[in-house]
């Protein structure tokens, strides 16, 4: 288990890399927001942006189950329940990453006018649940800021990803990346441990 634990660690640090190297490259010029949305997926620039973001997703994953299992002992329901919904939030934004990968090239080819316009019904709904369900990453923070196992900045670099899908920041992909990989290299040092930690409990008394 602590070999799950410290390769996830640096999964998280890889997952994040990826992820928001992907994200970037989509901020760099051209910029294609001034675009038609179905011209902007037949690209090369779009698939390589597509490809880094879906690689990232098994890592994240991996890397967030390593999290939980250094603490799991401490986090309790709030802890557990917290990563049952970043686990739904990385597999629900999977699979915005896995169409935009395999799928909306060939929507773009047969039916251009559905990314062109406004999603909405279901289609929209997803769209937002997936970018929403980020929040729980906010959770997963204070739950590890609570259990006082892992480095605190562990725990703030999980809040900080949690609240940026709240920002009006065109990057916000790129700052939930960082934030994770961040996560990550903090959970590879140990929380130090202060004098009433270290003092059995047979001596501190019921």
């Amino acid at each position: 288990m602590d070999l799950f634990a410290r390769t996830g660690s640096w999964a998280a640090i890889a997952g994040g890399a990826l992820l928001a190297g992907g994200a970037f490259i989509n901020l760099l010029p051209p910029d294609y927001a001034s675009n038609e949305f179905s011209q902007e997926v037949t690209t090369g620039t779009f698939a390589l942006t597509a490809t880094l973001r879906f690689l990232s997703i098994p890592l994240l994953i991996w890397g967030v189950l390593a999290i939980y299992a250094r603490q799991a002992d401490r986090l309790r329901v709030f802890g557990l329940v917290a990563v049952v919904l970043t686990l739904t939030s990385l597999l629900l934004n999977g699979s915005v990453v896995f169409a935009d990968l395999f799928i909306t090239p060939s929507i773009a080819h047969q039916a251009p006018a559905i990314l062109d316009g406004n999603p909405g019904g279901r289609l929209g709904a997803g769209f937002l649940l997936a970018w929403v369900s980020n929040l729980s990453f906010l959770l997963l923070g204070i739950a590890t800021l609570r259990a006082k196992t892992l480095s605190r900045w562990t725990g703030w670099a999980l809040v900080i990803v949690g609240l940026s899908p709240a920002l009006p920041l065109s990057g916000t992909e790129t700052i939930i990346g960082l934030g994770l990989a961040a996560a990550g290299f903090a959970a590879l040092k140990p929380r130090p441990t202060t004098a009433a930690e270290t003092v059995p409990a047979s001596l501190i008394g019921p």
